[in-house]
């Protein structure tokens, strides 16, 4: 068929076939015809953001609660460099992003244009793939299967690297008719080998206190049915990681916490004992394992995960199986249903849930005032669950440990991939677009507000219900108090940020308090809750308070930081 449509309208007509319903970028030259391509289309709305890097983590944040691929652009240039940070958090994270860049013309390789970048190289260790469109009847072939490549098998990024001289100048002929690029998560659901699901049920059954460790997997393929049947058939104890809060309500005698770095020491202590693991749908990365210490040694550990290149790799193994995290649950319930599990014996049943009781994790009285509290706040005041966003660094600490999840599904989004400060604002501006009417939280640090509060005037001229809350203690307080344990007693860090926060946030037209006690955050907190709009809130903290993975830190629990 013949067509006078230029690349990049045909590249729009692509994405919206697809059912792509949001683009996150900001604009060059390069990239003009793209973005003159989306307007007159009410099936794509496209977000302009204030800076590439931050374009990148709201489509991240938007794929994370929406299920689908995000989709962000960025020109050539020193545009797609800015890129690199959200890409390196999807790779490392497993999320679906699309990254649709622009390269230098081909006719100019070599010349030194002013957007000379070798953008396959700059993005080879941070992708699943680059794509390099360079002939028009290619358009729709590429566009679809960069979008299904994201969602394929581990998802992650995929970059399509456009020459900009497709977009504005006439498509031609149309390529094959292919179907569909696909956006949802997951793009296909392979089940365990039956020997292997056997061995795991024959371990599990044997085993005298068993533990499943859940990681982000579950959230890719939206195993949260199946993960509740097998544990209301058979009672198999659940912890886990980060990434994986939210795969079963934190809640209830089989529920043990989140383990890691970033969980509690309590949960890792209980974790500890296991006798056999089966670590799910988790790439068992540093700080999910403990720094090497989790699954403990002599267990015997089952590792499912939907890429066979992660299995072995972190630990040995008696069994490892490729499969999708709800195909294996479900079949692992059937090939449970006529054995008789060990471990409802009492060496397990009985010992004392390792949930978070609201204690801090090093066993002190907790303050009126603190970060603790203030987390521990949001799911007290807010519906049941919010969304919460929460930067690397002491906010993530807080948050996992502290934060309850009520109910199944992706309700806690982190950079625990990359451990990124400056992921929260954006990020959870992605998922208020993914997600309209529900409350969006972001928690950061000043450190991290500081880096991405240029994007807040986005929420508030798009309508969007967002609040954000500081915890601030006016320093990179994290990294001065691990340089005065490692390093000298006097460790500081100088320039820290200290600007008033709340004046910065009422620039960009937020509503913005300061708070320092329970009883003015729960007020603010009520006050949005009821009224929505976007909300900053600058909550004054010590800066010698120690977030929970900093205690277990000191205690030498993790052998690197």
């Amino acid at each position: 068929m013949h067509t006078t449509d230029e690349g990049a309208v045909r590249i729009v007509d692509r994405l919206v076939r697809a059912g792509v319903g949001h683009v996150f970028g900001f604009p060059g030259e390069s990239s003009l015809p793209l973005y003159a391509a989306t307007q007159g289309r009410p099936e794509l709305r496209h977000v302009m953001a204030v800076c590439e890097r931050c374009a990148g983590y709201m489509a991240d944040g938007y794929a994370r609660l929406s299920g689908t691929a995000g989709i962000c652009d960025s020109p050539g240039g020193v545009g797609t460099p800015w890129l690199v940070p959200a890409l390196h958090e999807a790779w490392t994270s497993a999320i679906p992003l699309l990254a649709i860049t622009t390269a230098p013309p081909a006719r100019d390789a070599g010349r030194w244009p002013t957007t000379h970048c070798e953008n396959d190289r700059l993005f080879e260790s941070v992708a699943k793939q680059v794509l390099r469109l360079t002939r028009p009847d290619r358009i729709g072939e590429l566009v679809d299967r960069a979008l299904t490549l994201t969602v394929s098998g581990r998802p992650g990024p995929v970059v399509l690297d456009i020459d900009p001289g497709l977009l504005s100048e006439p498509a031609g002929e149309d390529g094959p008719r292919t179907a569909a690029g696909r956006v949802v998560c997951p793009a296909g659901r392979p089940r365990p080998d039956r020997a292997g699901l056997a061995e795991t049920a024959r371990l599990l059954t044997e085993a005298e206190r068993p533990l499943l460790v859940v990681g982000g997997g579950i959230h890719a393929s939206s195993g949260y049915d199946a993960l509740e049947k097998l544990v209301r058939a058979h009672g198999l104890p659940v912890a886990t990681t980060f990434n994986g809060k939210g795969a079963v309500a934190e809640e209830g005698p089989h529920w043990l916490g989140v383990v890691g770095a970033k969980g509690h020491p309590r949960a890792n202590a209980e974790a500890a004992r296991a006798t056999t693991v089966v670590w799910l749908g988790s790439k068992a990365g540093d700080k999910s394992t403990l720094y090497g210490k989790l699954p403990p040694a002599g267990a015997a550990v089952v590792h499912v995960d939907i890429d066979p290149e992660a299995l072995g790799r972190t630990f040995p193994l008696e069994v490892g199986l490729a499969a999708d995290a709800a195909a294996f649950l479900e079949d692992l319930t059937t090939e449970l249903s006529s054995r008789a599990p060990g471990w409802r014996a009492p060496a397990w049943s009985t010992t004392e849930p390792a949930v978070d009781d609201g204690s801090p994790p090093n066993g002190q009285a907790a303050p009126e005032w603190s970060s603790q509290v203030i987390v521990s706040a949001l799911r007290a005041r807010l519906p049941d669950p919010p969304v919460v966003v929460a930067d690397a660094s002491k906010a993530s600490s807080w948050v996992g440990v502290h934060h309850r999840v009520g109910r199944p599904g992706r309700s806690v989004l982190a950079p625990r991939g990359s451990g990124s400060i400056g992921y929260a604002v954006p990020a959870a501006i992605g998922a208020a677009f993914a997600a309209p009417g529900s409350k969006i939280v972001a928690v950061t640090g000043d450190g991290g507000f500081a880096m991405s509060c240029h994007e807040l005037e986005i929420a508030v001229t798009a309508g969007l219900d967002l609040a954000v809350v500081i915890l601030d203690n006016r320093s990179l307080g994290l990294l001065e108090q691990v340089g005065r344990h490692k390093l000298r007693p006097d460790f500081t860090l100088p320039g820290a940020p200290s600007a008033d926060w709340t004046a910065v946030a009422r620039g960009y037209g937020c509503r913005a308090e300061r708070v320092d006690s329970l009883r003015g955050l729960e007020s603010e907190l009520d006050r949005w809750g009821a009224n929505g709009g976007v909300l900053v809130l600058d909550a004054l903290v010590t800066a010698a308070e120690s977030s929970p993975d900093f205690e277990m830190f000191k205690a030498g629990s993790a052998a690197a930081w």
